[in-house]
């Protein structure tokens, strides 16, 4: 479902199409994922930032791909300036 990142030597890229295939085989309307440093994300113009704390990563037809960052002002040996991000689901079972 997602392919080791080659350029880091850790962590996964999710593709499009391989987000849209989990969502449909596990009947989900997204999936929200952690830990993706504000610092990083700037590395690679490719990726939005996460300088609010969150960020939708991609929508795809049957919902969404998100990045929480819950560190404020990360790394503290030298800060971004980025705000905290948390998650809340609320809604029916």
């Amino acid at each position: 479902m997602v392919h080791a990142q080659q350029s880091r030597g850790r962590g996964y890229f999710y593709y499009p199409e391989n987000v849209e295939k989990l969502l449909k085989k596990n009947c989900l309307h997204g999936v929200i994922r952690a830990h993706e440093c504000p610092g990083t994300r700037k590395k690679r113009p490719n990726m939005p930032n996460v300088d609010q704390g969150w960020y939708i990563d991609m929508q795809v037809e049957n919902g969404f791909l998100c990045t929480v960052f819950s560190a404020s002002d990360y790394p503290m040996s030298n800060p971004q300036g980025n705000r905290p991000g948390i998650a809340s689901i609320i809604g029916a079972s």
